[in-house]
């Protein structure tokens, strides 16, 4: 039970007679009550006459808050929050989103470094990027044999750049799109068809009206036949072999990346 003391205390020992103006337990502790017995703290249900206490202590019943009991209730809720990880993605319509990198390809390093984002904050991300793929990821002017190593010598990295691209799954061996391999890689583009790339097919050549009397295909006499005078004969080109695009629908959005 908490208790409180007076502020004055004698330096002289209590006596034994309680009729004397300085009571025999002037010095004692004295117990804490309030008129409504509901104070904030308590780990049971109902009116309480306790308060809540730093740390377990004689006099702690178990149904108060101790100090140890708070910090592990506020880390409990802490750990059960959805709290984005290093290297997450967010799309949003905001321009700039605090603690998030735009991924428009832009690099990342150390203070002083010629990175275009030079800070400390990075360095999470920077470490995430140095170890993904198997270690490839492409770090100038050259990988070190450690990413701390490289971030301390003020080496740089070029975060994922997504503008213009969507993001999609890894195939991960289900081998519908095999080139989908590597995390942060973008594949795929405008796409120019050669002519291996187009289905077999076949033109209708129509026959020109001719009044020649001779060298006719599939006999004599004049009408509507193809004159042949030994040249070949074939359709006009069209189309200009120019990359199209083969975009799906698609909503424009910043995506940002955690740091």
């Amino acid at each position: 039970m908490p208790s409180l003391k007076h502020k004055k205390v004698s330096a002289k020992a209590d006596g034994t007679d309680s009729t004397v103006v300085r009571p025999s337990d002037w010095n004692d502790e004295h117990d804490l009550t309030v008129a409504t017995k509901s104070l904030l703290g308590s780990l049971t249900p109902g009116d309480v006459d306790e308060i809540p206490l730093e740390t377990a202590a004689s006099g702690d019943d178990g149904t108060v808050w101790t100090k140890a009991q708070v910090q592990a209730a506020i880390a409990a809720a802490i750990a059960s929050f959805d709290i984005p990880a290093v290297g997450d993605l967010c799309a949003t319509f905001a321009a700039t989103k605090p603690n998030w990198i735009l991924g428009n390809g832009q690099t990342i390093g150390n203070v002083g470094s010629s990175a275009t984002f030079a800070n400390a904050a990075a360095q999470n991300l920077f470490n995430l990027l140095w170890a993904i793929n198997g270690g490839t990821w492409p770090v100038s002017p050259s990988r070190g044999a450690t990413a701390a190593a490289d971030w301390a010598a003020m080496k740089t990295i070029a975060i994922p750049d997504l503008r213009g691209t969507v993001i999609g799954m890894l195939d991960l061996g289900r081998g519908l799109n095999t080139v989908i391999a590597q995390l942060g890689i973008t594949v795929g583009g405008p796409v120019t068809l050669a002519l291996a790339n187009i289905p077999a097919h076949s033109h209708d050549l129509p026959y020109p009206q001719s009044n020649a009397t001779t060298n006719f295909i599939g006999g004599g006499g004049s009408g509507y036949s193809m004159w042949f005078n030994g040249a070949t004969q074939g359709t006009a080109s069209a189309g200009g072999g120019q990359p199209f695009n083969p975009l799906q629908s698609t909503t424009g959005a910043n995506i940002f990346i955690k740091l």
